[in-house]
């Protein structure tokens, strides 16, 4: 509000003895635009149907409600404000404290969330058991399982192995080529260099 913003601040150049009522000025914001946007501000608050507040933002999160303001432009070479707080401006601020004006758009909520401690008890898993190699079998032999040559693979039922493995056995590489004929006269001509 009033044409400030973070980059843009007033700083205080007056403070009262009962710290309600203080002055501001400022070396980055136009004196024109400081008479302009407190006059916009005066008629806002005159005109809105609830009483404004306002606040005075000195950043990191410390802010201080101001509920009336007047401007001083007698001199319009150098226009001050004359802001009056709600409660006295805290001793952290002083004479040259820098600030910007802000208006709360809503009323800031704030909710306690307790999450109750659940304790871990790792997680349960199944797992597959290794090969039972103690049995008790006598006189007994295992089978082996059925062999199986390429055409019984490549002619199987399931279409989309069978597809997968057709693009496999018929994809080509790289086709190498060789030029036996250009070569032999290279040899040629090599051998009888070295007879001669």
């Amino acid at each position: 509000m009033l044409g400030s913003n973070i980059n843009l601040n007033y700083y205080i150049t007056d403070i009262s003895s009962d710290r309600t009522e203080i002055r501001l000025d400022s070396n980055t914001i136009l004196n024109a635009d400081i008479i302009n946007t407190v006059r916009e501000f005066i008629n806002y608050r005159e005109e809105a149907g609830y009483f404004v507040d306002f606040y005075l933002n000195f950043g990191q999160n410390q802010t201080i409600i101001a509920n009336n303001i007047k401007i001083e432009d007698e001199d319009s070479d150098d226009p001050t404000i004359l802001i009056k707080l709600y409660e006295p401006l805290p001793s952290t601020f002083d004479i040259k404290s820098t600030l910007w004006v802000v208006e709360e758009v809503s009323t800031p909520q704030m909710y306690q969330v307790k999450f109750p401690f659940t304790p871990f008890s790792g997680i349960s898993q199944d797992y597959i058991k290794g090969p039972n190699f103690n049995l008790n079998i006598t006189q007994q032999t295992g089978e082996s399982g059925q062999l199986y040559n390429n055409n019984e693979l490549t002619k199987s039922n399931v279409t989309s192995s069978a597809r997968q493995l057709q693009t496999l056995l018929n994809k080509q590489e790289i086709s190498i080529n060789v030029d036996y004929e250009r070569y032999s006269d290279f040899i040629n001509f090599s051998s009888a260099t070295q007879q001669d």
